[in-house]
């Protein structure tokens, strides 16, 4: 999945990809759509913020 990803980011470095491992059980309340929204949105917001 790793290379999968660093592949798409070589082609198109604006990319928005959201690697979500569920066997990981920090990621376990993503499951809920509402929670999985929240990170998300978190996450774009953090990448435009940031610059991550």
């Amino acid at each position: 999945m790793f290379s999968y990803i660093d592949c798409l980011k070589n082609h198109n470095e604006n990319a928005n990809i959201f690697y979500i491992d569920y066997m990981d059980s920090s990621f376990i309340k993503m499951k809920e759509y509402h929670a999985l929204h929240k990170y998300v949105e978190d996450q774009c917001i953090e990448k435009l913020v940031i610059g991550r």
